[in-house]
């Protein structure tokens, strides 16, 4: 139906992880789709007067957002999303992981045990997703080259290279000021007439 109407964009607002298979279909009916981003989108939802919320509402909001504006980020490509899912699990088993250690402390007896098999298991997969992570930059050129090039950082190592590749491909593509603001380290003015108000990082 969206083939046959010919769209110029469809554009979608996130939902946790509920939006990956509406966006992996329309990439591969080779329909033009973008993300938005939901705080923007809410945003200029309340500046055009919009309070109330609903989804019928919402699509409309949408609709006249992508009219509008030309903010929202073009969608990663498969293998980029293969990444950014074993990135994103790796994150999910390290905060299971903090508070499974939080929980040890205190703790004796059966519990413990319970507990410190739990950290063994969650320490194994954790070690599984890093190299299943590595495998996919390596059979990538792309990824391969960019990785070589971020770990040449001082700081930069495997983790946070697989991370910047899965959850920033405009990198390479925006200059240092757009990629700042982009992952929200850029300080943004805050000034109004003869007020000069403090430059804070936000958004992102």
């Amino acid at each position: 139906e969206l083939r046959r109407k010919k769209p110029s964009l469809v554009l979608y607002e996130p939902t946790n992880h509920y939006h990956d298979l509406l966006a992996s279909l329309l990439i591969e009916a080779k329909l033009p789709v973008r993300e938005a981003n939901p705080a923007k989108a809410r945003s200029f939802a309340k500046g055009v007067g919009q309070d109330a919320k609903t989804d019928p509402l919402d699509a409309r909001m949408l609709a006249r957002y992508a009219e509008t504006l030309n903010e929202a980020r073009p969608l990663p490509d498969a293998a980029t999303r293969e990444l950014e899912a074993h990135v994103s699990r790796r994150r999910q088993l390290v905060d299971i992981r903090s508070e499974e250690l939080t929980r040890r402390h205190g703790t004796k007896g059966p519990i413990r045990t319970s507990i410190d098999e739990h950290l063994a298991w969650l320490t194994t997969r954790i070690e599984e997703i890093d190299r299943t992570s590595a495998k996919l930059i390596a059979a990538n050129s792309v990824f391969a080259e960019r990785k070589k090039l971020l770990t040449t950082a001082k700081g930069v190592g495997p983790v946070l290279s697989a991370t910047l590749i899965a959850e920033l491909p405009e990198l390479g593509k925006l200059d240092r000021q757009e990629i700042g603001k982009l992952v929200g380290v850029a300080p943004l003015n805050n000034d109004s007439g003869k007020f000069r108000g403090k430059a804070l990082c936000w958004g992102g």
